[in-house]
C-alpha cells in the first residue's frame, strides 16, 4: 500500500529534498533496485528488528506506524547508509518477479 505510493511518486512525498536528490541520482545511475533498497531501508528503520515487529499484530498497527515515520529516520545521514547496507542483485529480483508472475497466472487460470 505505502510502497506503491512511494514508488509512484519516487519518494517525493515522503523524503526530505536533500535526501530525495541523492536517491534520484542513484536511481538514474544504478536503476530500479535503488527504489527497492530505499523502501526496504525505510521499513527496517521504521519497524525495527524482527522482535519489535511482533508488537505490530495487524495491518492497522503497521499502517499507523508507516503514516508517522519520524523525520530523523528520513534524513540522508540515516537513510542512505541504511539503504547502502541492503544488497540486491538483479538476478534475484528477476527470479522473485518471475515466481510472483507464475503464482498470479496459476491462481487466475
Amino acid at each position: 500500500m505505502y510502497m506503491t505510493e512511494w514508488f509512484m511518486c519516487l519518494y517525493s512525498r515522503t523524503l526530505q529534498w536533500s535526501c530525495l536528490l541523492l536517491i534520484l541520482d542513484m536511481f538514474f545511475s544504478e536503476g530500479v533496485k535503488v527504489l527497492f533498497r530505499v523502501g526496504f531501508a525505510i521499513l527496517q528503520l521504521t519497524m525495527g528488528k524482527p522482535a519489535q515487529r511482533t508488537q505490530l499484530p495487524d495491518l492497522m498497527d503497521t499502517t499507523q506506524m508507516l503514516r508517522k515515520i519520524p523525520e530523523e529516520l528520513l534524513d540522508e545521514t540515516v537513510l542512505i547508509p541504511q539503504m547502502m547496507e541492503i544488497k540486491l542483485r538483479r538476478k534475484e529480483l528477476e527470479r522473485k518477479k518471475n515466481a510472483e508472475l507464475q503464482r498470479r497466472l496459476s491462481t487466475t487460470v
